[in-house]
């Protein structure tokens, strides 16, 4: 079996985990973990990185659909 990357969606979702990781980061720096109870809380980070993410994901999922379905026109 091969496989091919084609067009630019192609490699998005590397690029979006590399985003991710990122983002991720910067947040979890931004805002560390309390310890309260004698467990983790990390819900400070995790909701500043959903902030930051889900406008992006959800536009990029647009554009990487309709440029998917306009390169099928051209095969």
């Amino acid at each position: 079996m091969k496989f091919v990357v084609r067009g630019p969606n192609g490699i998005l979702g590397a690029c979006f985990a590399i985003e991710d990781a990122t983002i991720l980061a910067d947040a979890l720096l931004n805002n560390p973990p309390s310890s309260q109870s004698g467990t983790l809380d990390f819900s400070k980070a995790i909701e500043e990185y959903v902030q930051a993410r889900v406008a992006r994901s959800k536009s990029m999922t647009k554009q990487s659909y309709w440029t998917a379905v306009v390169m099928s026109w051209v095969d």
